[in-house]
Protein backbone atom coordinates (compact mmCIF):
# COMPACT_ATOMS: atom_id res chain seq x y z
CA UNK A 1 0.00 0.00 0.00
CA UNK A 2 1.33 3.44 -0.94
CA UNK A 3 1.00 6.60 1.14
CA UNK A 4 0.28 9.88 -0.63
CA UNK A 5 0.18 13.31 1.01
CA UNK A 6 -2.61 15.53 -0.28
CA UNK A 7 -3.75 19.08 0.43
CA UNK A 8 -7.28 18.08 1.36
CA UNK A 9 -9.11 14.79 1.77
CA UNK A 10 -12.59 16.10 2.42
CA UNK A 11 -14.93 16.29 5.39
CA UNK A 12 -11.99 17.23 7.64
CA UNK A 13 -10.30 13.81 7.59
CA UNK A 14 -6.57 13.54 8.34
CA UNK A 15 -6.25 10.19 6.58
CA UNK A 16 -8.24 7.89 4.35
CA UNK A 17 -7.78 4.33 3.15
CA UNK A 18 -9.29 3.15 -0.15
CA UNK A 19 -12.07 1.01 1.36
CA UNK A 20 -13.22 3.76 3.71
CA UNK A 21 -13.05 6.26 0.85
CA UNK A 22 -15.26 4.05 -1.30
CA UNK A 23 -17.84 3.64 1.48
CA UNK A 24 -17.84 7.38 2.24
CA UNK A 25 -17.96 8.47 -1.41
CA UNK A 26 -14.52 10.10 -1.42
CA UNK A 27 -12.22 9.85 -4.44
CA UNK A 28 -9.10 7.86 -3.69
CA UNK A 29 -6.54 6.02 -5.81
CA UNK A 30 -6.51 2.23 -5.36
CA UNK A 31 -4.00 0.75 -2.91
CA UNK A 32 -3.20 4.20 -1.53
CA UNK A 33 -3.62 5.73 1.91
CA UNK A 34 -4.20 9.46 1.67
CA UNK A 35 -2.66 11.63 4.38
CA UNK A 36 -3.27 15.34 4.81
CA UNK A 37 -0.17 17.47 4.16
CA UNK A 38 1.29 19.43 7.04
CA UNK A 39 0.90 16.87 9.82
CA UNK A 40 3.74 16.47 12.28
CA UNK A 41 5.78 13.31 11.84
CA UNK A 42 4.19 11.86 14.97
CA UNK A 43 0.62 12.60 13.83
CA UNK A 44 1.39 11.34 10.33
CA UNK A 45 2.71 8.03 11.72
CA UNK A 46 -0.31 7.61 14.01
CA UNK A 47 -2.67 8.36 11.13
CA UNK A 48 -0.97 5.79 8.89
CA UNK A 49 -1.21 3.18 11.66
CA UNK A 50 -4.89 4.04 12.14
CA UNK A 51 -5.61 3.74 8.41
CA UNK A 52 -3.80 0.41 8.10
CA UNK A 53 -5.74 -1.06 11.03
CA UNK A 54 -9.02 0.33 9.69
CA UNK A 55 -8.26 -1.03 6.21
CA UNK A 56 -7.48 -4.50 7.60
CA UNK A 57 -10.76 -4.54 9.54
CA UNK A 58 -12.72 -3.46 6.48
CA UNK A 59 -10.98 -6.14 4.37
CA UNK A 60 -12.38 -8.64 6.88
CA UNK A 61 -15.90 -7.37 6.19
CA UNK A 62 -16.54 -4.62 8.73
CA UNK A 63 -18.19 -1.38 7.68
CA UNK A 64 -16.38 1.94 8.17
CA UNK A 65 -17.77 2.96 11.59
CA UNK A 66 -16.96 -0.25 13.51
CA UNK A 67 -13.57 -0.49 11.77
CA UNK A 68 -12.89 3.14 12.69
CA UNK A 69 -13.76 2.51 16.36
CA UNK A 70 -11.36 -0.45 16.51
CA UNK A 71 -8.59 1.52 14.78
CA UNK A 72 -9.09 4.50 17.11
CA UNK A 73 -8.91 2.30 20.21
CA UNK A 74 -5.73 0.54 19.03
CA UNK A 75 -4.15 3.79 17.84
CA UNK A 76 -4.42 5.16 21.39
CA UNK A 77 -2.34 2.24 22.67
CA UNK A 78 0.52 2.93 20.25
CA UNK A 79 3.42 4.93 21.67
CA UNK A 80 5.82 6.36 19.13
Amino acid sequence: MKVKEVKRIGKGYLGMNPLAAKELGIKSPPNTILIKKGLTRHKKNLTIIHEKIEYAQMKRGLKYKPAHRIASALEKKVKL
